[in-house]
């Protein structure tokens, strides 16, 4: 991996730290299956969204609460 690779997903992370960039993984819905060795689903829908949803996010994102 190159340092341009490296520093590109450095930057991804931030936006979606900060919630620059909206997706499953910074919404309030995204959750944890109990007990399923750490398969997330979408609280609100209840399934697991397709991998297009879960990059760019969808219109029921909901920003995570911090505490």
């Amino acid at each position: 991996m190159s340092t341009n690779d490296k520093d590109m997903i450095a930057f991804q992370e931030r936006l979606i730290r900060t919630g620059q960039w909206r997706t499953c993984i910074n919404c309030e819905y995204w959750t944890e299956i109990p007990n399923s060795n750490r398969t997330m689903i979408c609280g609100k829908w209840g399934q697991t969204p397709p991998l297009e949803v879960i990059v760019v996010g969808c219109p029921e994102w909901i920003d995570r609460i911090p505490f």
